[in-house]
């Protein structure tokens, strides 16, 4: 075949008639995705709403047993004291024997002792679980802490935690008759075990927590999700107060059905969004392209 040869051109025709109907159908796809994005938004804003509102019903009650679960640790304290008040010269020998019986029916007590005013713990035994430096970083916390205004009045809870990064747990509570003046009975426990079991015991594996004392981590759960710029996790808080310790415990919604349907609305939203923005594209283009074409556009496929 010649250089000079030609091909037969082919024409496709595209009617006005059928550009509007293309826009028409663009038109109506736009709506109905918006329409389906709104509701879907809306079903999501309600299913967040639900989920920390059942979320913050497990946290309230979690909150008071965490509290109840320390004033029960605290009940061993109080038993110790009123024996002291009762006969408050006993000899070492028998403080030694009381606070042993204390610390092996006691779960996470360390240790018992007394201290008093402008002097360092006297421990009945030593605790094994501490090291000489953990020790003294206790003891030096707890000298610190009862030359606080008022700490002889009223029972203290307080936490330190040492710099092998073991976080304890001194309750104290005041004796009225202290051999010589201002004086308090100690019980320091280990938090982070003690937490441990309480959280094993009384919350679900599906709910996350953490528990925190201002700024500092006492203890966070296996399955915590921390927030990141690109997912920002629902978190709950209630406060836990106990003595004059003020915790703050946090709850995640954690895998939970409700929060299974949120996931899909998800995946959800991005579909409809991707549809959305495949109207928009139509819309936005088929106009100008109609106009350009006039009532037919015509293809000539030839040689080059």
């Amino acid at each position: 075949m010649g250089s000079g040869a030609r091909f037969p051109a082919t024409v496709v025709r595209v009617s006005a008639r059928r550009s509007r109907r293309i826009l028409i159908a663009s038109g109506v796809t736009l709506l109905t995705s918006v329409s389906l994005l709104g509701l879907v938004a809306v079903i999501r804003w309600r299913g967040d709403q639900a989920v920390q509102s059942d979320t913050r019903t497990v946290l309230a009650a979690s909150s008071q047993q965490l509290v109840r679960a320390l004033q029960s640790r605290r009940g061993t304290l109080t038993f110790l004291r009123d024996t002291l008040n009762r006969q408050p010269n006993l000899t070492p020998p028998q403080l030694q024997a009381m606070g042993a019986s204390a610390v092996e029916h006691t779960r996470h007590l360390l240790d018992t002792g007394e201290v008093l005013a402008g002097h360092p713990p006297d421990w009945w035994s030593e605790p094994q679980a501490l090291s000489a430096t953990e020790r003294a970083q206790v003891n030096r916390a707890i000298v610190q802490r009862t030359q606080l205004r008022g700490v002889w009045r009223a029972p203290s809870t307080f936490v330190t935690t040492t710099r092998t990064q073991r976080t304890t747990l001194i309750m104290l509570e005041p004796l009225r008759a202290a051999p010589n003046g201002q004086g308090a009975l100690i019980g320091v426990f280990d938090l982070k075990p003690l937490l441990e079991d309480f959280v094993s015991t009384n919350l679900s594996q599906r709910y996350p927590v953490q528990i925190l004392d201002g700024e500092t981590l006492l203890y966070r759960s296996s399955g915590w999700l921390p927030s990141t710029p690109e997912r920002r996790p629902i978190v709950v808080e209630e406060p836990v107060v106990v003595d004059a310790a003020s915790w703050i415990i946090q709850m995640q919604p954690g895998s939970t059905r409700v929060v299974q349907t949120l996931s899909w609305l998800n995946m959800l939203l991005i579909g409809l969004s991707v549809l959305t923005g495949l109207g928009i594209t139509v819309i936005v283009w088929m106009p100008p392209a109609a106009a350009t074409a006039g009532s037919t556009a015509m293809i000539v496929v030839g040689p080059s």
